[in-house]
């Protein structure tokens, strides 16, 4: 069982050996579309040189030099390549780090939340999710629905407002007042039903309750007859990447009801966080220098 308090401090980084890989032969198959002869062409960065030329390219990939010429020209238009006009030679743009940089915050966190909402959904009877924000929108990216709870949408990922969401308020409530502002610089919100906060005044006021308290709820703000409390993930700094939320039908999170999920979704976030911190993943092996 990963909710108990005893469980939280006994785990060890024992957590990162459970990280499976997926790699594939990459020799299996070779696209000939454009999108996958240029990702063909972004993973040859990742090994040998730093600085890399179009015949040097076109040889490795077995492609034309104009057509490896012509798939760098619109990869470094997109940012996701430096082009040195001295020495024609192409390398990785900063943007494409940023990128593996969110891809493995993804699997870490996935690594770290599936035994834990698991555990969660059993102890709740209710459906789990884990969401990440973007911009003024929760994405879901984790769910395990329970057969006798909410059947809420038919997959992950799904997007929805923050502020009408519990995941939402609680990674809302995490960000510095000056990001707040950039986000919300209007007075008013779209609603998603009557129950929903439609002022930045009113979310502003909501997210105050939900810092103080340390979770949030969502009372048939998303849909009249579904409710849901959340709390955040937090990494090793502190900071919120995340939050699990437990959805219930919106008349049993009432007193007694609203209690034990809160306990159980903080105690989730808890365990989610410690194993967050603990999470290692499986590194590629570079290959030499031709």
């Amino acid at each position: 069982m990963f909710l108990t308090e005893g469980h939280l401090a006994e785990e060890t980084a024992s957590v990162g050996s459970n990280t499976s890989s997926t790699g594939q032969d990459a020799a299996a198959r070779r696209p000939t579309s454009s999108a996958g002869q240029a990702a063909r062409l972004l993973r040859e960065f990742a090994g040998g040189p730093r600085d890399r030329g179009v015949r040097e390219l076109a040889r490795a990939l077995g492609l034309g030099k104009s057509t490896v010429h012509r798939l760098l020209q619109a990869l470094a238009a997109e940012g996701l390549l430096d082009h040195d006009r001295a020495s024609g030679t192409y390398s990785l743009n900063l943007a494409v780090y940023e990128l593996g940089q969110t891809a493995a915050g993804h699997l870490r966190l996935k690594a770290a939340t599936e035994p834990v909402i698991d555990d969660l959904r059993n102890r709740s009877g209710q459906t789990v999710q884990i969401g990440v924000l973007r911009g003024t929108d929760i994405i879901y990216v984790e769910r395990r629905e329970s057969s006798r709870g909410l059947q809420l949408f038919s997959s992950v990922p799904r997007r929805l407002p923050a502020h009408c969401t519990s995941s939402g308020k609680v990674l809302l409530a995490d960000l510095e007042p000056a990001r707040f502002a950039e986000l919300y610089p209007g007075i008013w919100l779209p609603g998603l039903t009557q129950k929903s906060i439609t002022t930045v005044a009113e979310l502003a006021r909501e997210l105050d309750v939900a810092r103080e308290r340390g979770w949030a709820h969502n009372l048939g703000e998303t849909l009249l007859e579904a409710a849901s409390v959340a709390a955040p993930i937090r990494d090793p700094n502190g900071r919120a990447v995340a939050g699990v939320s437990v959805a219930v039908p919106a008349d049993q999170l009432q007193d007694a009801g609203l209690n034990r999920y809160v306990d159980l979704v903080q105690l989730g976030a808890r365990a989610i966080s410690r194993r967050l911190a603990m999470v290692e993943l499986p590194t590629r092996t570079r290959r030499s220098p031709m």
